[in-house]
């Protein structure tokens, strides 16, 4: 016997997660493209894996979180993956990343290392749109999509911070007596 679900709780449901329970019901789970999102998404949990357990052998004690496939809430689900995603990466390019990179141990060189940088940093973002599309979801990922660049910015700027203690007077080329 199924159970009618309206009411006053079917009223206040959120926009969001109306939209994420009604393409449920009309497009189903088991579209190729729904399937290949969450084989995404798995891959995702992985990379964050790997990264979680390199910063603890380099002894990184700061809080991270690899995301989860756990996805009971739909729109709420999402952010959390996205936050715990980015978060992780960060911490990634904080700590050994961005000086790969800029010490040129990326074997493809700085362009094509920046750019899989970039493309990595919104790697879930497709997939998490096809699962629980959502305004909140697109304002995380345009809030992600903008802290990169000042991350990046901000690791540059210690970088030359540390050159010029290093060098106080300056000099290229040649050690300061």
């Amino acid at each position: 016997k199924q159970r009618w679900q309206g009411g006053i709780e079917a009223q206040l449901e959120s926009e969001d997660a109306s939209g994420h329970r009604l393409r449920r019901l009309i497009c189903g789970t088991a579209s190729a493209e729904y399937k290949e999102a969450w084989e995404l998404l798995e891959q995702c949990v992985g990379i964050c894996k790997g990264i979680v357990t390199k910063l603890r052998r380099q002894g990184v004690t700061a809080k991270v979180e690899a995301p989860s496939m756990d996805f009971d809430r739909g729109p709420e689900d999402c952010l959390r993956f996205k936050e715990r995603f980015n978060n992780t990466y960060q911490l990634a390019v904080e700590h050994y990343l961005y000086r790969q990179l800029q010490s040129g141990q990326y074997h493809h060189g700085l362009n094509v290392g920046i750019n899989v940088l970039k493309k990595m940093w919104g790697k879930p973002d497709d997939a998490l749109r096809m699962i629980s599309p959502s305004s909140a979801l697109d304002l995380a990922i345009s809030t992600w999509e903008a802290a990169l660049p000042r991350l990046w910015d901000s690791l540059a700027a210690k970088d030359l911070e540390a050159s010029a203690v290093g060098n106080p007077r300056g000099a290229v080329g040649l050690e300061n007596p």
